[in-house]
């Protein structure tokens, strides 16, 4: 995590690169002085997708996540979003599907 520090003598402010582990631990400046470590509110993560109309549900799409519950509802996948394991299993079904249908 960085974590952002101030010096209380000089004014001077620097972040540092810590594991959470190790986040109170105390820095020194380049002055000697003690730096203390700056708190403060982070800003939310906001979905920046607006409504569009999307011709293949059919239907308006107000964020990722109602996108996402769209297609999840509708047995759709994401073309390009697949792991490989899941387009793996999925042609080797296809393939035994195959060797079945014309062994017969």
């Amino acid at each position: 995590m960085i974590y952002p520090y101030e010096c209380n003598a000089c004014s001077a402010t620097t972040e540092f690169i810590r594991p959470s582990s190790m986040h109170t631990h105390c820095e020194s400046c380049e002055c000697g002085s003690t730096m203390r470590q700056v708190y403060s509110i982070s800003r939310p993560i906001v979905d920046p997708m607006e409504a569009t109309y999307y011709p293949s549900l059919g239907t308006v799409v107000k964020s990722k996540r109602h996108r996402t519950e769209l297609m999840k509802s509708r047995n759709l996948i994401e073309v390009g979003n697949e792991k490989p394991a899941t387009i793996h299993k999925q042609m080797d079904a296809n393939l035994q599907h195959r060797k079945h249908k014309y062994e017969a």
